[in-house]
Order: structure tokens, then C-alpha cells, then sequence
């Protein structure tokens, strides 16, 4: 007995008392601050699929006008139409194709860069949302020197920090803010 007892105080002055602190795995933490943090990076998500550069807006106006061209082309085709004049209809053909190419490679490039750029603030949300984490399992296993008023604090400036950085990519990319 008096064995266990001297091994049992070896153990309690040798081992820091933190290892006995509970243990907080990342999934519970994850549930307890961050409930609704997935579903706000769907929304931003379904933002990007949806999102088109304002330039795009003339890519429809111009492939209408291309579409009407092309049309008058082939009934010019069909009505034998003279050589001057299905000439005429062919340069303005090409150059309506080339002004709908033009503006969808410059739609794509520029919606590209946007999706590029919020995926770039999403990525340093995620990487604030890490140390976050990290920040609170030291809290709530004890390794932290924070008072439990300065961890309250901490936790309402981490939420309004990352609604704050979510409303913000969504209005970049034209989406309602997150409600």
C-alpha cells in the first residue's frame, strides 16, 4: 500500500498536471464554435458557380447579333444572292465571331480571377479558422494563460471576424450577404 501510495505522489509531482487536463478533439470544437461555418462556405461556393463578370453581360448581346448574322447569311445562301453581297454578309459574319470570341475569352479569364481570388479569402478564413482551434483546445485543455472573460471575448471576436470575412467574399462576388 504504501508502495502505490509513494508511486502514485511520484507520478503527481513528475507528470505536469496538464496531461491529466481533459482532452478536446478538434471535431468538438468544430461543433461547439464553428456550427454553421460549413454552411457558409456552400453559400460562397454556389456564389462562384453562379458568378459572371459584369464584362459577360455582352457576350449574350453579341452572340444574339451573331446568331441574326449567321441567319441572314444562309437565307442570302439560299436566295443565290449576288457575289457583293454575300460578301458583305460573310466579312460582317467573321467579325461579329470574332467580337463573340473575344468577349468570351475575356468573360472566362475575368470570372476565373474572381473565383481565383475568393478562393484566396477562403483560404486564409480556413487558415484563421486552424490557429482558432488550435487557440481554444489550448484554452480548454489549460495550456492557455487566458482568463475565461478574455476566452468569451476571443470567441465573439472570432465569430464576427469570419461572418464579417464571409459577407464580404460574398458581396466581391455580387452574392446576397450570408443572413
Amino acid at each position: 500500500m504504501k508502495k502505490t501510495f509513494v508511486l502514485l505522489l511520484m507520478l503527481a509531482l513528475f507528470i505536469p498536471s496538464q496531461a491529466f487536463a481533459a482532452s478536446v478533439s478538434t471535431s468538438e470544437i468544430h461543433k461547439l464554435y464553428f456550427k454553421d461555418y460549413n454552411v457558409q462556405v456552400k453559400k460562397v461556393k454556389a456564389a462562384q458557380k453562379v458568378y459572371k463578370h459584369p464584362v459577360c453581360v455582352n457576350v449574350t448581346s453579341l452572340t444574339n447579333q451573331y446568331k441574326q448574322l449567321s441567319t441572314e447569311y444562309s437565307s442570302l445562301k439560299k436566295t443565290k444572292a449576288s457575289k457583293e453581297a454575300l460578301t458583305q454578309a460573310k466579312m460582317s459574319l467573321d467579325k461579329a465571331k470574332k467580337s463573340l470570341s473575344e468577349a468570351k475569352k475575356t468573360c472566362s479569364k475575368q470570372t476565373s480571377d474572381m473565383k481565383k481570388r475568393s478562393n484566396v479569402m477562403l483560404k486564409k478564413l480556413n487558415k484563421y479558422k486552424s490557429d482558432s482551434i488550435q487557440e481554444i483546445k489550448s484554452y480548454m485543455q489549460g495550456k492557455s494563460k487566458m482568463s475565461s472573460e478574455e476566452f468569451s471575448k476571443y470567441i465573439s471576436g472570432m465569430n464576427t471576424y469570419i461572418n464579417t470575412s464571409i459577407e464580404e467574399i460574398l458581396v466581391f462576388l455580387g452574392a446576397p450577404a450570408a443572413g
